[in-house]
């Protein structure tokens, strides 16, 4: 019974993760077409850090 159970947790974590990593894919690939500048070094560590304090609710 414990098998299903953790069986159950995967499949479902798994669509989670397929579907965050297709969406944010999409968002890339989005940026590059339309001609959007990466974010530098220093940008993408700043706004990391957001967003981890926003889902943490952090001040």
């Amino acid at each position: 019974m414990i098998m299903v159970f953790f069986f159950s947790t995967t499949v479902v974590s798994a669509v989670g993760w397929l579907a965050c990593y297709t969406g944010l894919k999409a968002m890339v690939m989005y940026m590059k077409d339309k001609g959007y500048t990466p974010p530098s070094e220093d940008e993408t560590k700043a706004y990391c850090g957001r967003a981890l304090k926003e889902m943490f609710h952090v001040s």
